[in-house]
């Protein structure tokens, strides 16, 4: 009797011990410091701008802030949140500078979103952001 209680106790400990620690989620995984490693215009990449300075911070409480640290431009702050089952990126909710970005790929080491404008000379243009997040 001893022996299976034993054996049992051991059981319940091991399963405890190796349970699968659960995914992040998309949530999770945004609310961190990106920098921006490149970006990429209607599918060719800008090689003209340096973003080697551009960080994009997405806090847990659903801000956000963007900041060059090459300028002394005061950093851009807003709200964000995931939408449509979350796929997209829906910033400033509500406000007149409200965008949605379309999640590409995230992963605890690449968020990859991307943005669609109108630009009168050009039409209709589509930026991805390729990040990665601040070591």
């Amino acid at each position: 009797m001893k022996k299976t209680i034993l054996l049992l106790l051991l059981l319940g400990f091991v399963t405890v011990a190796c349970k699968k620690e659960e995914d992040p989620t998309r949530s999770e995984l945004i609310s961190r410091v990106w920098k921006v490693a490149s970006v990429i215009s209607n599918g060719s990449t800008d090689t003209q701008t340096d973003y080697s300075a551009y960080r994009l911070t997405f806090k847990s409480d659903g801000s956000y802030t963007f900041t060059n640290a090459l300028t002394s431009i005061t950093p851009t702050t807003g709200t964000w949140e995931l939408a449509d089952n979350e796929q997209s990126l829906l910033l400033n909710k509500g406000t007149s500078a409200e965008q949605k970005a379309i999640i590409q790929q995230i992963t605890s080491n690449n968020f990859d979103v991307s943005f669609t404008y109108k630009n009168y000379k050009n039409g209709e243009i589509v930026l991805v952001f390729k990040l990665i997040p601040v070591q």
